[in-house]
């Protein structure tokens, strides 16, 4: 099986083979249905990756997108052998899970991966070609342990649950990088496009769609203002997620860099995108998203510091709240649609975790006569 690429008049769009090289439908209609959401051509291009991974499961046992409604074990018990395949663990059902020589992939991953899958069924449920499968379960809210005098006549909480779902690990949930480690990676670039660009995602926290798609146009350093704009079928397939347009603006040395980049690297280049490749490939083209991962690779390499670009973004954010910008300003800057998603910045890492206890035990200005003094009543005891 294979994803395949077609070319369409609004840009690239994805679909899934078989092994005999047809389409197969029902993931076809899904997919045109969420680009009809408007979903991101990376969003696509990803569910028809993970679909297909489906598809290769239920191709090995025999079955299709539709033909597990008719399997013995039922539909439910066919998606949990399948989480067990993306393990690579074995069942005791009569599905057959086949190892895979590969990472192990996290529960965040599988947990992604069956998104795409659920709401395929969902979709097509919906749409009448299949029974409708219930994903989720009611579950009662958290029982307070103090009840009031009315709590009889109080109406009972409950919540949905995935049934699905499998446990994360929230302990860290997000990676970023420090203005030290920044500082680093931008004196490991050898030229001033690449500083731009990690420069952009880490002082004004734009994605790597945004930077790449930016045009000439959209840079102000009279007034040191970058503006995000969302347009279509860019040549490099660039794009502003959720169409969150926006206006970021840059610190004075990043308005300098900009300044040379415009009038000493891209003077004589006849394209309206600022960033293209000026020392290999297409030279004068727009570059694409491989030759920013290209370029992360190379940083990662020299600086020892495994780094992605989204981690430049973190940074970003989380040198803001941390210098104590509140949650609903943080989500104008990062152009969140859902205050939802800037929540992540509340959570507290074991790095905070450890600069609180050393605060604590600074402010006591006795620390280790404390900790001293503590041992020994114990021990006395």
């Amino acid at each position: 099986m294979k994803v395949q690429t077609i070319q369409t008049g609004t840009g690239k769009r994805y679909i899934v083979l078989d092994n005999n090289y047809k389409v197969i439908e029902p993931v076809l209609k899904y997919l045109k249905y969420l680009d009809s959401l408007e979903r991101s051509p990376y969003t696509l291009k990803t569910y028809a990756h993970f679909l297909k991974i489906y598809c290769e499961f239920l191709e090995k046992n025999r079955l299709t997108v539709y033909s597990i409604f008719e399997a013995k074990q039922g539909a439910i018990e066919i998606l949990v052998d399948y989480i067990g395949w993306l393990k690579g663990n074995n069942t005791q059902s009569n599905i057959k899970v086949f190892r895979r020589n590969r990472k192990t992939r996290s529960n965040a991953t599988i947990n992604n991966m069956l998104v795409a899958v659920q709401g395929m069924y969902t979709f097509l449920a919906n749409n009448k070609e299949i029974p409708k499968v219930e994903f989720y379960k009611e579950k009662m809210g958290t029982i307070k342990s103090y009840k009031g005098f009315l709590h009889e006549t109080t109406k009972k909480s409950t919540t949905r649950e995935n049934i699905l779902k499998l446990k994360t690990v929230q302990d860290e949930s997000y990676e970023f990088i420090t203005r030290e480690q920044y500082n680093i990676l931008y004196k490991a670039c050898n030229n001033r496009r690449d500083k731009l660009i990690i420069a952009l995602m880490f002082e004004c926290g734009l994605r790597i769609g945004e930077v790449i798609g930016l045009h000439i146009e959209d840079c102000k350093p009279q007034d040191g203002s970058i503006y995000i704009t969302h347009r279509e079928n860019l040549p490099n397939d660039a794009r502003v997620k959720n169409h969150s347009e926006g206006v970021a603006f840059m610190p004075d040395y990043v308005i300098s860099l900009l300044i040379d980049y415009l009038t000493e690297d891209i003077l004589d280049v006849h394209n309206d995108m600022l960033f293209v490749n000026l020392y290999r490939g297409n030279i004068g083209e727009a570059i694409k998203v491989n030759t920013v991962e290209d370029l992360f690779k190379r940083l990662s390499l020299i600086s020892g510091i495994k780094v992605n670009p989204h981690m430049l973004r973190h940074g970003f954010a989380t040198e803001r709240k941390k210098s104590g910008l509140d949650l609903m300003s943080l989500k104008e800057l990062l152009r969140h649609n859902l205050i939802q998603s800037t929540m992540i910045y509340t959570h507290v890492t074991n790095e905070d975790k450890r600069d609180m206890a050393i605060e604590f035990y600074e402010s006591k200005q006795e620390s280790a006569e404390y900790m001293k003094r503590f041992t020994q009543e114990v021990t006395v005891r």
